[in-house]
């Protein structure tokens, strides 16, 4: 059984399978939270099919290929030089899925990153697996390479706790409340509007429109109250 599966198993979103939820929850900002959904939703790996409008390669071998990372930027951010995000070009999910030919083409996009940008030190994080045991966002295995200033608290995440997720379940619960209040107020709104018109019911595809509005709207304020605790 998954960590916390209990509490997993009561945060919902529309259109994507439950199975993948753990991805969800390893987000940090709603920006990212955004295009994770998005991607979940229609099946897309974003590592797999590169959008160049988000993810700008830099350097690129036979097996890799790294751009800098704008989309998920970690708590700390601004005590980082560089944040990069180093992912392999074929699909797999765990470390030991690697070819020699592909260990040997990672040390070699290393050796052209920390040339090009004169690094002189940083961390490498490698999240190999299943998602509900290293707190990765992307099921396609990557390195997230961070360069700090050397002046500031960095930290990075390995594992959630049961608090962080706690943090984000009850949102589940007041998602479906709000719905049904949405629903309500816009029946209410539009008869009063008209007095002769009939009661208005909402169409399953309205239904599903306000149910995918207010849930972006939750997650939105929801990654302003994170943000704000920080």
């Amino acid at each position: 059984m998954k960590p916390h599966k209990e509490i997993l198993d009561q945060f919902t979103i529309p259109g994507v399978p439950q199975e993948q939820i753990w991805q969800v929850f390893n987000v940090s900002n709603w920006q990212y939270y955004r295009e994770k959904v998005r991607g979940l939703i229609t099946r897309i790996c974003p590592f797999c099919t590169v959008d160049p409008k988000v993810n700008q390669t830099i350097v690129e071998n036979e097996s890799w290929r790294c751009w800098e990372n704008n989309v998920a930027p970690r708590k700390g951010a601004q005590a980082q030089l560089h944040q990069f995000v180093i992912p392999l070009k074929r699909h797999v999910v765990t470390l030991d899925q690697l070819c020699p030919a592909e260990m040997t083409d990672l040390l070699e996009i290393v050796r052209s990153i920390e040339t090009r940008f004169e690094i002189a030190g940083g961390v490498y994080v490698i999240r190999s697996g299943d998602s509900a045991y290293n707190a990765k966002s992307v099921d396609h295995l990557h390195v997230n390479y961070h360069v700090p200033t050397g002046i500031e608290r960095v930290e990075i995440t390995i594992a959630k706790s049961i608090e962080d997720l706690k943090k984000k379940s009850p949102y589940s619960k007041l998602l479906k409340k709000c719905v049904f209040l949405k629903r309500k107020a816009i029946t209410v709104r539009r008869n009063c509007e008209n007095p002769t018109r009939k009661p208005t019911i909402l169409s399953k595809t309205n239904s599903n429109h306000h149910n995918k509005t207010l849930h972006r709207t939750l997650m939105r304020s929801f990654f302003y109250y994170l943000n704000q605790r920080k």
